[in-house]
């Protein structure tokens, strides 16, 4: 006789069991706790199917457990409950660190203007050391 067991706690689905027959009363079974004789339904990719004791009947949940998303907003979340599903604006991928981003490209810019203007500075330094010199040549300066 096959039975099908469920997670005590989630409720969802396990395995099928086979119910070894009872010695002491001919005729009946030994049942496993948390199983039932009822058949669970197919499920697909992100379902499980979950026993509901009161009604004693299955139905077909969302499973997303373990799914990691981040929002827009940068926070990170992980589902952990089944019947829990991502929001439509979910990210799967982790996103870049904005602020850091900005903070090391803002430095970079930085340090690009700094090197710019000091290489200005070094022009125009270069450009009044030949017009010293070239006035040196041409005015004597006297000994």
């Amino acid at each position: 006789m096959e039975w099908y067991r469920y997670n005590p706690e989630t409720l969802e689905y396990e395995h099928p069991v086979t119910c070894q027959p009872n010695p002491a009363r001919p005729g009946e079974f030994l049942i496993p706790p948390s199983a039932t004789e009822l058949e669970p339904p197919s499920t697909g990719d992100h379902e499980a199917a979950v026993f509901q004791p009161d009604s004693k009947r299955w139905t077909v949940k969302p499973d997303y457990r373990g799914t990691e998303y981040w929002l827009p907003d940068g926070s990170h979340h992980k589902i952990e409950q089944i019947g829990e599903v991502p929001p439509e604006d979910a990210i799967y991928e982790q996103p870049p660190d904005l602020q850091a981003l900005f903070i090391g490209n803002g430095y970079a810019r930085q340090l690009r203007i700094e090197r710019e203007q000091q290489a200005r500075v070094k022009q125009e330094l270069l450009s009044y050391q030949k017009k010293v010199d070239e006035l040196s040549r041409q005015i004597p300066i006297p000994s």
